[in-house]
């Protein structure tokens, strides 16, 4: 039973990014994405552990149910990745929420990782905030 042992211990954690059209919306203010175009949510759940695979996978994003998102595999991955998708249509005001992953491996009961996803769902009769003057007023 001693070649079990490992001189390094095993470590069990996952890490969770969200992009949306490719680029991280965790931002204060998020990005602004006009109202009635389709936006592409990614979800990344990388298992940084060593020596250990993680299982049952999940997203939880209050605006996306994890059954409308497509995913690589959520059953057992060993030192790698899940990536799901998601398309929403973009609808007007701000979109805020904590998106979190949870997985289990054999040594952990839970792992979880959250990221955000801000962004404005804006119309072409209101400017973007990225073209308010620099004084952050209309003038």
């Amino acid at each position: 039973l001693a070649w079990h042992v490992k001189v390094t211990g095993r470590n069990e954690d996952i890490s969770l990014t969200v992009t949306v059209n490719g680029q991280d919306m965790d931002r204060d203010a998020g990005l602004d994405l006009p109202v009635g175009s389709r936006a592409e949510i990614r979800y990344v759940v990388t298992n940084l552990g060593t020596w250990t695979s993680f299982y049952d996978i999940s997203i939880e994003d209050p605006m996306v149910p994890m059954s409308a998102m497509s995913c690589t595999n959520t059953q057992q991955v060993y030192l790698g990745t899940v990536v799901c998708t998601a398309r929403v249509t973009v609808t007007e005001g701000p979109y805020a929420h904590l998106v979190v992953a949870d997985a289990y491996s054999a040594n952990t009961p839970k792992m979880q990782a959250s990221d955000w996803i801000v962004w404005n769902g804006v119309t072409s009769d209101r400017p973007s905030l990225a073209l308010l003057p620099s004084g952050g007023g209309a003038t």
